[in-house]
């Protein structure tokens, strides 16, 4: 009896410090770590996807550099000193492997004509004058503004202005991603609202042939309605889908009060757009997903998607 109860006691300690373990590696899974970033203010600056992040996550640095500037100097360590290895995605953008520990950025920006680089012409140039007034300096779009600007994913409506308060069309939206997909061809129009001379014409074409976005009815695109946040997450979903990217990423929507009012082809969208980060909830734990969204939520959420997804 004594030697069963030795055995008993025995597989129980056993179990508990299996368990434990278990419960210190999920944990230490779980755990976020700092992102601590140096740059060159004064001739430009680095934003991140995340500010802190767990292990294996990735991580991506977007470089601004100031007009006639370069980005001449990139370092990602973690706690100990030791470099990361940091992969080229595409112009000035960059991304890396978020390891076990805190990590610090560092950064140079020289002007163009004081580097042998800017000499050689080894780097392509790729910062311009900021040009939008009613875009101010701290606001919580300007970065993003600036991105899809300088990147050429979305343009002011003139010269000099944004409008980040207005709202995207359908045809607006169709244009942004056909300005971020890098290979483009002609499609046949295939509906009847959607003459060739419009300016959206060829993004509306290309959308639709490679299934991004879905009519009215039998030949109708609606162009210039307003795009609704579930029709937005939805063709962000095809587009990404379309490229060939993860799309395991899922949130659970049941926490919002107007998650039943989400549309049914639209669901599994959403949920993959939350989970993504593109799209976040509103005040009082809503969705809003037949809402419109303005041109500065736009421009937030394709960085993001840039950053997030791609």
């Amino acid at each position: 009896m004594k030697r069963n109860s030795t055995r008993i006691l025995s597989l129980f300690l056993a179990l508990v410090l299996a368990f434990s373990a278990f419960s210190v590696t999920a944990l230490a899974h779980e755990k976020t770590y700092a992102i601590t970033v140096y740059d060159d203010a004064g001739d430009g600056y680095l934003t991140l996807n995340k500010s802190e992040a767990k292990e294996d996550d990735t991580v991506y640095i977007y470089a601004h550099p100031e007009s006639g500037n370069w980005l001449t100097y990139l370092k990602v360590t973690n706690s100990r000193g030791y470099e990361l290895s940091v992969s080229y995605v595409r112009k000035n953008v960059y991304s890396f492997t978020m390891p076990a520990s805190a990590v610090t950025i560092k950064a140079v920006f020289a002007p163009k004509w004081l580097t042998i680089a800017g000499i050689l012409g080894i780097f392509e140039d790729n910062s311009s004058d900021f040009p939008f007034t009613d875009v101010a300096l701290g606001t919580w779009y300007y970065q993003a503004v600036e991105f899809v600007y300088d990147y050429g994913y979305m343009d002011g409506v003139s010269a000099t202005r944004f409008d980040p308060d207005g709202a995207l069309s359908r045809g607006m939206l169709a244009k942004v991603l056909y300005n971020v997909e890098e290979e483009q061809r002609d499609f046949p129009t295939e509906f009847s609202d959607v003459p060739n001379s419009a300016w959206y014409a060829d993004a509306v074409n290309w959308a639709a042939a490679n299934d991004i976005v879905k009519g009215y009815g039998k030949d109708k695109f609606g162009p210039e309605d307003l795009v609704t946040r579930e029709q937005l997450a939805a063709i962000l979903y095809r587009y990404a889908e379309l490229k060939g990217y993860d799309m395991s990423a899922r949130a659970d929507l049941s926490g919002y009060k107007d998650a039943d009012k989400i549309s049914s082809w639209a669901k599994d969208a959403m949920s993959w757009a939350v989970g993504n980060y593109l799209i976040s909830g509103k005040g009082g734990k809503t969705l809003d997903p037949t809402g419109t969204a303005t041109r500065a939520e736009v421009a937030q959420i394709v960085m993001w998607f840039c950053g997030n997804v791609l």
